[in-house]
């Protein structure tokens, strides 16, 4: 440009801001000189002042780096100018951590930033926008709404311009990395200079999968990012993306949200955005509709496989992965999985005899949460645009024989394993939209996992996490659900519509689909556990107004506490929802499953009572802990009574006697019940919690873990269930 008289500022080469007519030409072109009375110069479009740009802009960058979100507000060369000064922080990981119960992310520095002396010089790096604007130079008014008066718009810029009076102390000065004494890359490595740490962000998945399992991965290119960083692992059969309902134009709006990422198994995986179910107007689900298909190669007829999911750590987000796996002779079934596990890891999603040869299909469309009949059809499901839904590889595992055991576990927080810590990370998050928070508690030391079948020496927990060919298990339990979160969708019947309650229709929990939507039971399952009820009978704000009694701040006992939506108090409530809304609720829920697992056995799990005599340890008064361990007791009875209405098969499981002395406030060491703990789990969001307890005296939120069994009440549920199983095999 120094060549053409066009100099920036001072001209010093060693200065950030002098770079930009470089750019400006680099990136639109530079209209060489012909003659005196014809335009030429730097482009029009790039100009500071085209009116394209929004004039209130802030130098890219300096507020925030979601500029990078809509980068076409700046012109190209301020671009350049905010990435040098501010740069960008990325994600390298971001994974569980155990010690902290939370999931931090590690951000890194893209690159060393520029330096300025002072730091109104940094936000000055980007130039006033009349700067290249002068009418009797480029026919540019600046005064003017359309500052080009050329209806050609060849308004070209060609002389030198400065907005740093003393470029050599207000400009930024870069940090040279390679100087002109730096020969090559490989050469630096045994000089004096320091050498480079290649860094891998989010590194692949390179390890061996499952024995046994045959892998189909999502591409057969080889894939690992830097030498001797891993070494691929073998794939077999076939990956296809298919893309459905071309728009008006013949063209397929999918594929420009189809992305490819260099982690994940064998160091490669695709995403795209979740998108909505619906093909209503505003919601053209269908034009950006992707399937991918894993297929198996050979045929499988006969045999009992365990078909594995490999999840990346990032990138695949979708609380609503479906996958659809195809027998091979044109049957299938369809099962939903969590894809946000902050860890690559091999999921298992079932085992199946297959009847040809088998592939796994997953698409990016969301499933509804409401019926479009409903009158509270929202239209769109939680996620939709916002999550990401990742294809990665697909294992197939050939077993021996039929696993004795298929079982699967739904239910709510006393199910989950709420109050005992070690949360699976998908179920313990709260991401950066609805989309994507989750706090299920699904707990390592759930008495599911805790549970020994009969005829076994380990847990069913142990057993799963080892692969066992002999069991099949799958967790669907989650914190907070009502009778209507497990039911499938649009279930009639699901609550007796008291006080404007629903009468029909599921309501699925965080971006989930509902417990039997998500396709676990079918007929080869054995054996299904669940407590539920709790929640359906408004207990968790019933303890809330009994803690909110015990400080004064409602008039009398909890039990003429009026709850939200009941238009009496808790004891006609209570007494309403255990004579009609509990009773059908249940019926529904356990003809539901026995029709979706018309071979398991079903235990329903009753509620261990909260309280000892004279308890002190938590904020409710003794007459409310009696008149709690009452409801208890009503409960409890309910379930029963739904149990043995249910016919062959259903028994409930009573963990009363297990409980007893170990209640709340019965020592340190000996009580199995959680008081009231103010600390929050990463999904429990610190302004509004879910199935919070209310807010305490000091102000403090009481956590949805409080007075729920800890590991040790774990320990006695699950005592109780295998006693139960043990007389109902």
């Amino acid at each position: 440009m120094a060549n053409a008289g066009m100099q920036i500022n001072n001209g010093n080469s060693a200065k950030i801001e002098n770079w930009f007519y470089a750019v400006w030409a680099y990136n639109t072109g530079f209209h060489q000189y012909t003659t005196a009375s014809a335009p030429w110069g730097v482009g029009w479009s790039n100009n500071p002042i085209n009116p394209i740009y929004p004039a209130s802009r802030q130098p890219f960058l300096e507020a925030s780096q979601s500029d990078a979100v809509h980068p076409q507000d700046w012109p190209y060369p301020e671009k350049v100018m905010g990435w040098a000064a501010w740069g960008a922080s990325l994600v390298e990981t971001q994974t569980a951590d155990s010690s902290t119960r939370g999931y931090p992310i590690n951000f890194v520095s893209s690159y060393t930033t520029a330096w300025w002396s002072i730091g109104t010089d940094r936000s000055s790096v980007k130039p006033p926008r009349t700067t290249f604007c002068v009418l009797t130079i480029n026919n540019c008014n600046p005064s003017s709404a359309n500052p080009c008066q050329l209806t050609s718009l060849e308004c070209w810029f060609h002389v030198s311009a400065s907005w740093k009076n003393n470029c050599n102390t207000s400009c930024g000065t870069s940090n040279e990395r390679f100087d002109s004494t730096y020969a090559t890359e490989a050469s630096s490595m045994s000089s004096s200079l320091p050498a480079i740490t290649l860094q891998s962000s989010f590194p692949p998945d390179c390890a061996s999968p499952p024995s046994g399992v045959v892998v189909v991965d999502d591409t057969t290119h080889a894939n690992a990012r830097n030498a001797g960083e891993c070494t691929n692992q073998p794939s077999a059969g076939s990956f296809q993306f298919t893309f459905t309902s071309p728009n008006a134009n013949g063209g397929y709006p999918a594929k420009v949200d189809l992305h490819q990422q260099g982690g994940g198994f064998n160091g490669h995986f695709s995403f795209a955005h979740m998108q909505a179910n619906s093909n209503m107007t505003g919601y053209p689900g269908a034009q950006a509709s992707v399937i991918g298909t894993w297929n198996r190669g050979a045929s499988m007829t006969g045999q009992w496989t365990r078909v594995w999911i490999h999840l990346p750590d990032y990138g695949g987000w979708s609380q609503q992965a479906a996958y659809t796996i195809n027998f091979g002779d044109g049957t299938s079934e369809t099962r939903y999985l969590p894809q946000r596990t902050y860890a690559n890891q091999w999921v298992s999603i079932g085992v199946f005899q297959m009847k040809g040869t088998p592939s796994v299909s997953l698409s990016n469309r969301l499933t509804e949460d409401y019926n479009p009949n409903d009158p509270n059809f929202t239209g769109m499901s939680l996620g939709n645009n916002q999550e990401d839904v990742a294809w990665d590889a697909v294992g197939f595992q050939a077993l021996a024989a039929k696993p004795q055991e298929l079982a699967v576990a739904l239910g709510d927080s006393f199910s989950s394993g709420e109050g005992a810590g070690s949360y699976d990370p998908w179920s313990d998050n709260n991401g950066s939209n609805l989309g994507s928070r989750n706090a299920c508690h699904q707990s390592g030391n759930a008495w599911v996992r805790k549970t020994i079948l009969p005829g076994n020496s380990l847990s069913i927990g142990a057993r799963a996490a080892s692969g066992d060919p002999t069991l099949d298990f799958h967790f669907l339990a989650c914190s907070g659900a009502e009778s209507e979160n497990l039911l499938p969708y649009y279930t009639a019947g699901t609550v007796i519509p008291v006080n404007g309650e629903l009468q029909n229709g599921n309501t699925s929990q965080w971006s989930t689909v509902s417990q039997l939507d998500a396709g676990y039971l079918d007929a080869n399952t054995t054996l299904v556990t669940l407590s539920i009820g709790g929640n359906d009978m408004r207990f968790a704000p019933i303890l809330a107004g009994c803690v909110a009694a015990y400080f004064g701040t409602l008039t009398g006992d909890c039990s003429t506490m009026v709850l939200a939506g009941d238009s009496a108090n808790v004891v006609s409530a209570s007494a309403t929802r255990l004579s009609s809304v509990l009773p059908n609720s249940l019926a529904t829920v356990l003809s539901q499953i026995k029709a979706k697992a018309p071979n398991a056995r079903i235990a329903l799990v009753g509620y261990p009572k909260l309280f000892q005599t004279g308890s002190t340890c938590v904020f409710i008064s003794s007459i409310n802990q009696t008149w709690l361990n009452n409801l208890t007791d009503g409960l409890n009875g309910a379930l029963s009574t739904a149990a043995t209405a249910a016919g062959p098969r259903v028994f409930f499981v009573d963990p009363t006697s297990n409980f007893s002395g170990h209640n709340l406030c019965t020592g340190v060491g000996t009580t199995a019940i959680n008081g009231i703990d103010t600390t929050a789990t990463p999904g429990e969001n610190a302004l509004v919690r879910i199935g919070n307890l209310g807010f305490l005296t000091n102000g403090s939120y009481a956590s949805q873990t409080s007075v729920h069994p800890n590991t040790l009440g774990t320990q006695y549920y699950a005592n109780a269930l295998q006693a139960a199983l043990a007389l109902h095999p």
